[in-house]
């Protein structure tokens, strides 16, 4: 049996551990990270069937699960993995700010770090004891990966984005001969409009913290954007995007050129692999609250007719709460657990008018 083979078992087995674990979700209504995703889909993929949505969440959740599992990697042609990388290609912008997204896997883009040689400070949304234990990871996954290149003299180290002295941090890093690897798709909190700029994406406007740009002026260090890919084979690709100079620029306008030009890479490489970031969990997080306004018509109520779904409508539990979301519009409705019941089981002539009222205004039910 061919590695190629292996691979494809591999995945195989672990598309059907996804089905179960969906199944299970959908049975205990487990479902908000499903529903988020979904809205943010629609949002700014409105010509995408939102039929394709479960499909891409099924995806997203299978290279989730893979990438927890090292001895997938040992299926790679890591030749073929990092053809179109090289530290030669690399170094005339060392130290650099890497900006790196949620594509792939994280390990798939230490392979060509590792094998170059380079030192890494990794930006990590935790901190304390949480910090420690993702160094400890990151350590293993280091580890494994000089498996592969023994030779190599890679060091990478987690700063904490909330750490007080960041950015003295980051340019001490900078000044050892330290690259920043920077993830500016996530955040796990909304951003602060105050401490961001606006910038276009996929028809959108978004808001994106300054602080990728506003760095890589100052140190006078350029943004290499890195990215991550499965091929039809499942079978990683690393690729460097446009490096972003800041050579000359005024602080006001690089920093929001430098952010735009970033996310325009990352438009373009959804064209081809939107079913493969994990970014849409929480790009709603960067919207600027300009959102679409849905206006849906309240039908007179006539309960002999009985009342249904719209297909976009989503039931789910979270923190022993019951909410109904319409994936569109992204309302959400909370609800007492008796009615939760009553729209579980599609008992809506049991409901009052009053309620059935809010329900077809926020788009949950339709004639």
């Amino acid at each position: 049996m061919n590695i190629v083979e292996i691979r494809k078992q591999v995945v195989e087995f672990v598309e059907e551990q996804v089905d179960k674990i969906v199944h299970e979700e959908k049975a205990k209504y487990k479902l908000l990270h499903f529903a988020t995703m979904s809205h943010n889909l629609f949002n700014f993929m409105p010509k995408l069937p939102g039929s394709e949505h479960w499909s891409i969440y099924k995806r997203i959740l299978r290279d989730r699960i893979l990438s927890m599992n090292n001895d997938y990697f040992l299926t790679f042609n890591y030749q073929a993995m990092m053809r179109n990388l090289s530290k030669e290609s690399l170094s005339p912008y060392l130290p650099a700010i890497i900006a790196s997204f949620h594509f792939g896997d994280r390990t798939g883009y230490f392979f060509p770090i590792i094998r170059e040689n380079l030192n890494i400070a990794l930006l990590s949304g935790y901190a304390g004891e949480g910090l420690m234990k993702k160094q400890e990871e990151t350590d293993k996954q280091v580890a494994f990966t000089k498996r592969f290149y023994p030779q190599s003299t890679t060091k990478i180290e987690l700063l904490s984005y909330t750490s007080k002295t960041l950015f003295f941090d980051m340019i001490k890093k900078i000044n050892e001969g330290y690259s920043i690897m920077w993830f500016p798709d996530w955040t796990d909190k909304y951003v602060n409009p105050e401490e961001c700029v606006e910038v276009s994406f996929l028809g959108r406007q978004i808001y994106i913290p300054k602080g990728l740009a506003l760095f890589s002026l100052m140190s006078k260090r350029p943004i290499i954007p890195l990215f991550s890919f499965y091929d039809e084979e499942m079978q990683p690709e690393c690729v460097i995007g446009d490096i972003i100079q800041p050579t000359g620029a005024m602080l006001k306008e690089y920093i929001v050129t430098a952010t735009q030009k970033l996310y325009e890479q990352l438009e373009n490489n959804l064209a081809q692999h939107y079913d493969h970031w994990k970014g849409w969990f929480n790009i709603h997080r960067f919207t600027t609250g300009k959102e679409i306004v849905y206006d849906y018509a309240i039908p007179e109520l006539n309960h002999k007719n009985g009342h249904k779904y719209n297909i976009n409508t989503c039931l789910f539990n979270f923190n022993n709460n019951h909410f109904v979301m319409n994936r569109v519009s992204g309302k959400i409705i909370e609800l007492d657990a008796d009615m939760f019941d009553k729209l579980q089981q599609k008992q809506f002539d049991m409901l009052p008018d009053d309620d059935l009222r809010v329900l077809y205004r926020n788009g949950i039910l339709v004639e």
